[in-house]
């Protein structure tokens, strides 16, 4: 049993070599809906990004005790690093801090080295701000860094925790439901794209059914064939969007517009890989079996 289906296998592989020109054309096909479809994915995925990378997220303004020692501070400052949904994290000892507001008063005050004492050690923390319950989160966070032992003062603005909290709802309500139904569409597109290739090989179903062939033997390997052109399909087409990425970086992310163009994530690469080759095999299967 073992033995005849790993010949199913071998012969649903062997068959893509049948038909050149139709096995090209619908893994051309296949590419080109892919890439499509991916590049208005790469397109959402970076807006997305934009908007909760920039709007998205509260600063902390945390002030350490004037008589902290820096070793001390800096203990705290390793602490933070590991907090969950922090974005940034910018530190300024006594000295720093004075040479930052030096620069921001433009001289009209001077507060160089010798006169850095009169100002405490400092972080600012950028987090990222959850869709629900921000407030609760908020007082959470503001509650834990009062906590530490060797801070003075925490600010931050509720002004825009309530701005990122609303941007982050956003991109939760519109984003991935416009996400969702990009696959959709690539999934029916995919799916009659392989049902319309199938249809070259009728006769050859049908003279498998009159012979007595059982409906498995006919499917798998029309299923393993239908699995591989999706996946070859979703690389091509992946590797093609990665292309393209690339060329929009070296172009967008100059002078004066610094605008970064991110790939799409791991978790969405793998998603459109797996559900474009599973397209492939579903809709192979059920090509022949509505016959």
């Amino acid at each position: 049993m073992i033995g005849l289906w790993w010949r199913l296998l071998v012969r649903g592989v062997r068959d893509i070599g049948l038909d050149k020109w139709v096995q090209l054309f619908t893994l051309g096909a296949v590419t080109l809906v892919t890439f499509l479809a991916g590049g208005f994915l790469l397109l959402v995925h970076n807006l997305d990004t934009q908007l909760v990378q920039r709007q998205g997220s509260v600063q902390f303004q945390v002030y350490w005790q004037r008589n902290a020692t820096l070793e001390t501070v800096q203990q705290d400052w390793r602490s933070l690093e590991g907090w969950s949904g922090l974005r940034s994290l910018q530190e300024f000892t006594p000295r720093q801090a004075a040479l930052s507001l030096d620069g921001a008063l433009e001289g009209e005050v001077e507060l160089k080295s010798e006169r850095s004492h009169i100002l405490p050690a400092t972080a600012l923390l950028r987090f990222r701000v959850p869709g629900e319950n921000a407030q609760q989160w908020a007082q959470q966070r503001l509650d834990r860094l009062r906590a530490l032992p060797r801070v003075a003062e925490v600010h931050y603005n509720p002004l825009q925790l309530q701005t990122a909290g609303s941007w982050v709802q956003i991109s939760q309500r519109l984003v991935w439901p416009v996400i969702g139904f990009l696959v959709l569409v690539l999934a029916l597109v995919v799916g009659n794209t392989f049902r319309l290739a199938l249809l070259h090989r009728r006769d050859e179903v049908e003279l498998l059914q009159l012979v007595g062939a059982g409906r498995w033997y006919i499917q798998m390997p029309l299923l393993v064939g239908g699995a591989l052109q999706g996946a070859a399909g979703a690389g091509l087409a992946l590797g093609l969007l990665k292309g393209a990425q690339l060329g929009l970086e070296s172009i967008l992310n100059t002078a004066p517009l610094w605008i970064q163009v991110h790939y799409l994530p791991w978790h969405l690469v793998g998603g459109v890989v797996a559900g474009v080759t599973a397209v492939g095999a579903v809709s192979s299967w059920i090509a022949v079996k509505e016959e």
